[in-house]
């Protein structure tokens, strides 16, 4: 059974998890992030290790060490772009292709470079007048 962190704010409920302290976080967390508009491919690409595939929402199982690490930093990724474009197009922001990334979009660019810093630096610059 889920707690009922569901009512919650979207961006708050992606914040818990990139603030979180355990080390070991529950499998519907992953749902959290397709929430926030992520496809199951990307958080595949973004949370897992290697090429494996996401057996845990299925099993009821629960996410360890170096998932868990990369779940919080695309937690907080997700809020932060919420926090800057609204949950209606924080989305929109992260699919769309853009110059500073090559013609990739942030996303595209975190999974082939795996520079979550790049992008939130811009999302810094964005909240602050600069336009991406």
């Amino acid at each position: 059974m889920k707690p009922h962190i569901a009512l919650e704010p979207l961006r708050v409920r992606l914040q818990s998890l990139a603030d979180s302290s355990s080390s070991v976080l529950p499998s519907y967390s992953l749902d959290i992030l397709r929430e926030a508009g992520l496809t199951s491919d990307e958080v595949n690409g973004l949370v897992f290790a290697s090429n494996k595939t996401n057996s845990y929402s299925e099993t009821g199982g629960s996410l360890a060490g170096d998932d868990t690490s990369r779940l919080k930093v695309v937690a907080g990724l997700l809020a932060h772009c919420i926090q800057v474009y609204g949950s209606d197009n924080a989305a929109g922001w992260l699919h769309q292709p853009m110059r500073h990334f090559n013609r990739k979009s942030p996303l595209e660019f975190v999974m082939a470079t795996g520079d979550f810093d790049e992008v939130n630096g811009c999302l810094i610059e964005a909240s602050e007048g600069y336009f991406f």
